[in-house]
């Protein structure tokens, strides 16, 4: 027994000798800042900024066309086309429909660079908006139209000019 004696007095020695080497630990400090928080009021900035918003009937090379804030009944769908700025990629945002105050779409869009974007909706009469947010929930811009019952105004047609008389050739 006294031949196991020795290895295990040596290794309780050194455990003793490594607790004392080690920096006793301040009570008193301050706690830690947990990793998840800001440090400064610029991280908590969302990393999309809506440059422009729009909403239209077409889009035509990756511009909007029709725009408009009333849209008759011969328009089906619309597009809310915007313009982001992206200081954080990658990113995600929503495009949130409303109709009359009830949300009934909300469609997520994963944006990795800045550029221009858009989503579209079929539509029903009402007082619509197109809300953009962060995935987060965060409002960014928005834009507020209506789809009417109405059919629109048709132009009305001039009758033709009345062909001049024939002048007899002689």
């Amino acid at each position: 027994m006294t031949k196991y004696l020795a290895p295990v007095l040596i290794v309780a020695a050194a455990a003793a000798w490594s607790q004392a080497q080690a920096p006793a630990q301040n009570t008193n400090a301050p706690a830690a800042v947990p990793a998840t928080a800001p440090a400064t009021a610029d991280a908590a900035k969302p990393a999309v900024k809506v440059e422009k918003i729009v909403v239209g009937t077409a889009i035509n090379n990756r511009e909007v066309m029709g725009t408009a804030t009333s849209f008759g009944a011969d328009v089906e769908q619309v597009y809310c086309w915007t313009k982001l700025i992206v200081t954080d990629p990658p990113a995600k945002i929503k495009y949130v429909w409303t109709l009359d105050g009830k949300q009934v779409l909300a469609h997520s869009v994963d944006v990795n660079n800045s550029g221009r974007y858009w989503a579209s909706k079929k539509m029903q009469p009402g007082s619509w908006k197109v809300e953009v947010q962060t995935d987060g929930g965060v409002s960014l811009a928005s834009a507020e139209f209506k789809r009417t019952t109405e059919a629109p105004a048709k132009a009305e047609t001039a009758p033709a000019p009345a062909a001049p008389a024939a002048t007899p050739t002689k």
